[in-house]
C-alpha cells in the first residue's frame, strides 16, 4: 500500500471482520481474536458490553505510546463504516466535557483521531513511517468520506472530534482542497472547546496550513504544548 490511495469506498463492517486474520496481528496488550469481539460489540446497547468491548479495542492501538499496530488499520475501517449505522447517534449514559450527551458516533471519531494522528506526518517524521503507519495513511482518502458529512453535524461533540480526526486525514495529497473549508471548522473548534488534544490538532492543522493562529491560542495552548515538548515519549 502507499499514500497515493485511490480508495473510495470502505468494505461493510461484518466484511472486515472476516477477512482479517486477527489471529496473526500483534495487538498490543490484549488476546488478538479480542479485538474483533471487542469491535462488533461497540455499538451493544449493553452499557457493560459497550464499556468491555471499548476496553478490548484499546489493544488496537498503543496508546501510551501513541503508535500504530498491525490491527489498527483493520479496526479504524471497521470503525469508519460504523459512522453511518443509526445505532451510532444514540446519546451514551456518561457526560462530556464539551456536551451534555455524548453520542457513539463522536467515540467512534475520537478513536479514528487517535488512530490516524499516530500516523500523520508530524508523527511519522519524529517516530518512522512504517507498514502500520501505511496502512493507516492508506485509508485515509476512504475514511475522509465518511467522516467529512458529519463536520456540520449538529451535535457538538461530534462536530468536535470529526475536526480532529479530518486534521490528520487531509495531509494525504489527494485531500488538500478539503483543507481550506476545514479551517473554518478548526476555528469553530476552537472558539467552543477547551479540550486539549482537539485544540492542539486544530491549531497544528492551521498552522500547517498557513494561517495564523497568534489570536486563536490561549496561555494554556502554550503552557501545555510546552510541557509535552519536554516529556519524554514514551
Amino acid at each position: 500500500m502507499t499514500d497515493g490511495s485511490t480508495t473510495t469506498d470502505l468494505p461493510a463492517p461484518e466484511t472486515v471482520i472476516r477477512e482479517t486474520d486477527w489471529a496473526s496481528l500483534e495487538c498490543g496488550f490484549t488476546d488478538p481474536l479480542r479485538v474483533p469481539a471487542g469491535l462488533r460489540n461497540v455499538l451493544h446497547p449493553d452499557p457493560a458490553v459497550r464499556q468491555e468491548a471499548q476496553r478490548n479495542l484499546r489493544g488496537a492501538f498503543d496508546a501510551e505510546a501513541c503508535q500504530a499496530l498491525p490491527a489498527t488499520a483493520p479496526a479504524a475501517t471497521y470503525l469508519a463504516a460504523l459512522l453511518a449505522d443509526p445505532r451510532a447517534a444514540e446519546a451514551l449514559d456518561f457526560p462530556d466535557p464539551d456536551a451534555s450527551d455524548r453520542s457513539m458516533r463522536a467515540v467512534l471519531l475520537d478513536a479514528l483521531g487517535h488512530y490516524f494522528h499516530s500516523a500523520d506526518d508530524r508523527t511519522c517524521a519524529s517516530l518512522g513511517h512504517g507498514p502500520d503507519e501505511s496502512a493507516l495513511r492508506y485509508l485515509r482518502p476512504a475514511v475522509h468520506r465518511v467522516v467529512a458529512p458529519l463536520l456540520d453535524h449538529e451535535d457538538r461533540a461530534v462536530r468536535h472530534a470529526c475536526v480532529f480526526t479530518a486534521v490528520s486525514l487531509v495531509e494525504h495529497p489527494r485531500l488538500a482542497p478539503h483543507r481550506a473549508a476545514l479551517a473554518g471548522h478548526a476555528r469553530r473548534l476552537l472558539a467552543e472547546s477547551g479540550r486539549f488534544d482537539y485544540r492542539d490538532a486544530a491549531l497544528e492543522g492551521l498552522r500547517d496550513w498557513g494561517h495564523d493562529t497568534s489570536g486563536l491560542e490561549t496561555d494554556e495552548d502554550s503552557e501545555r504544548r510546552l510541557q509535552l515538548a519536554t516529556e519524554p515519549p514514551f
